[in-house]
């Protein structure tokens, strides 16, 4: 009888232990960078940026314990730069536990300025290079999904002091039959210095085909460091 006793207490702790674990919060941090693959030929190399953030949700299902959601709203947004390490706009305290879904959701809008802005340099057909910046303003939200799940590559994530890079494929947002326009391009005088500029002012058939591009990319993926 003793021994039927103490079996079910263990057993009881153990499922209490376990159920515990599953409540458990764990941080999961990102960070944003670029990837540059195919841009236009290297003529364009992206240095940094910084993407503006109002609003960042997570939704999640675990194998054990329930499902996770929160969201985070940030007044006046965030102002996140790419390839800064631990960005404390995007460090969470999350359960820990084995996801099977983990998608993520980034509204961009703020009222004044642009919501993306790339920095780097351009180098033109008779080889000069120049600074080159592009301002654009984002579409109302989009996606971000884990690159192994969103492939079915994994059946499950396990986060426990996780790192994640969000990848920017900006390399897609640029074509060869910009170049032109981009030799041609007007630059601006900055603090003594001519850069490239492209935005909804300056360059705009430049800005205009851009945009157009990169307005129709909704989902974008992350990958474990």
């Amino acid at each position: 009888m003793r021994l039927k006793l103490l079996c079910g207490l263990m057993l009881c702790v153990f499922a209490c232990s376990k159920v515990n674990q599953w409540k458990q919060p764990t941080e999961l941090s990102f960070d944003v960078v670029l990837s540059q693959t195919h841009a236009i030929d290297q003529r364009v190399q992206f240095t940094g940026g910084e993407l503006a953030l109002q609003q960042f949700t997570l939704e999640g299902k675990r194998t054990e314990g329930g499902d996770v959601f929160f969201s985070n709203t940030y007044d006046p947004a965030a102002r996140i730069s790419i390839g800064e390490n631990q960005t404390p706009a995007l460090t969470f305290d999350v359960p820990q536990g084995d996801y099977t879904q983990l998608n993520l959701q980034w509204e961009p809008r703020q009222r004044q300025g642009a919501d993306v802005v790339l920095e780097g340099t351009y180098q033109a057909t008779d080889g000069v290079v120049s600074p080159l910046r592009i301002e654009l303003p984002a579409p109302e939200a989009f996606e971000i999904r884990h690159a192994g799940l969103a492939a079915r590559a994994a059946q499950s994530l396990t986060i426990d002091q996780t790192k994640g890079h969000i990848v920017l494929e900006v390399g897609h947002w640029l074509n060869p039959q910009m170049i032109e326009q981009l030799d041609r391009a007007d630059q601006v005088e900055e603090n003594g210095t001519f850069v490239l500029l492209i935005s909804q002012k300056h360059n705009t058939a430049l800005y205009e085909r851009i945009f157009a591009t990169f307005s129709k990319i909704t989902q974008y993926t992350w990958i474990e460091t």
